[in-house]
């Protein structure tokens, strides 16, 4: 099956942001619910409405849907100390665009609206967290949003470059055509073609453009 994924930010990534779980005191936390969920379980399908703001506390979750033809499109992944549904609880439609499924086993914690409210009014550091984590998923997202809008693959990649000051050090190809969102295969074949040409260098896990 194909995926597209539109996954914004990594809080571990950022480190000007803390985990909403270290923002929490010990008695907030007993504010919220305690769910618990297996890999590929679905705790939500897509237009059912979100009760509240999930905090992950262990595991990987994702929030999916999928194209006509079958394509997952996965629009966000929360891993260990990472927020969803804050916003969307708060809205005047809220209901979710996908369905929530555990991507690995673990456990979150819901907080209704109220007692989010209540946190976020009493505990200033946590609502700051709350919203640097927001804010970055905003300006991740319009990046992800700037690289459809380009028609081509290769327009992508070299906007992508261009965004790093010409070069970029990747963990795995599979990492980088997701955030890309390309297929691996089609991306490893348009950095040897452009590599070839001299448009970019690229070396071990190393790209540079010329």
């Amino acid at each position: 099956m194909d995926i597209i994924s539109t996954r914004a930010y990594n809080v571990r990534d950022l480190g000007h942001i803390m985990s909403l779980l270290e923002a929490l005191t010990p008695s907030e936390r007993n504010f919220g619910k305690h769910l618990v969920f297996d890999k590929g379980e679905i705790l939500y399908h897509e237009g059912d409405t979100c009760p509240g703001l999930f905090i992950v506390s262990r595991g990987k979750m994702k929030i999916v849907s999928f194209t006509l033809s079958g394509r997952e499109v996965v629009y966000n992944q929360m891993g260990e100390g990472e927020c969803f549904g804050g916003n969307l609880c708060f809205s005047a439609s809220p209901h979710f665009r996908g369905a929530v499924i555990g991507e690995s086993a673990g456990e979150a914690l819901l907080f209704e609206e109220e007692d989010a409210l209540k946190i976020m009014g009493e505990n200033q550091t946590f609502l700051r967290q709350f919203l640097l984590q927001q804010s970055e998923f905003a300006k991740s997202l319009n990046f992800k949003i700037k690289l459809l809008s380009f028609s081509s693959a290769r327009e992508r990649v070299e906007y992508f470059l261009q965004s790093h000051e010409g070069k970029y050090t990747y963990s795995t190809i599979t990492g980088l055509s997701e955030t890309l969102m390309l297929s691996r295969e089609a991306l490893s074949r348009l950095l040897h073609e452009m590599e070839r040409e001299g448009a970019l260098s690229w070396e071990k896990k190393n790209i540079l453009l010329k």
